[in-house]
């Protein structure tokens, strides 16, 4: 079944109010959540502008699956663009952010309950 709006400002209301809720990265922009490891390799140090710590609170970007991988940006820590290393000799160039895995987070309500759940 195909809806047309006709009306462009509800199409406009309907765009801005949508959040995508990634089902394979179980977050969406605007979750807050809490750095749960903040032990990165040192050769992973220069490729970011920032690196979350232990126990902080940040907030989604954006998430999505990278290589394979499970990942999320942040809104508090925005690094510059790489090129991708495959593609780097390629005609074209591929640039991306920097991601951090999501298994260095935790959503703050999760984290708060299971921090009550221990005392």
């Amino acid at each position: 079944m195909h809806v047309t709006i006709k009306d462009k400002n509800m199409h406009q209301d309907m765009e801005d109010s949508y959040i995508a809720f990634n089902l394979e990265t179980l977050f969406k922009k605007g979750d807050r959540v809490v750095c749960i490891d903040d032990q990165f390799p040192l050769q992973a140090v220069p490729l970011f502008g920032g690196l979350p710590v232990m126990e902080e609170v940040y907030t989604v970007r954006d998430s999505f699956t990278q290589e394979g991988k499970k990942v999320i940006l942040l809104d508090e820590i925005t690094s510059d663009k790489l090129c991708h290393p495959m593609l780097k000799y390629a005609d074209t160039d591929f640039y991306f952010e920097p991601a951090f895995s999501v298994n260095r987070f935790e959503r703050e309500e999760d984290y708060q309950l299971k921090i009550w759940e221990e005392l």
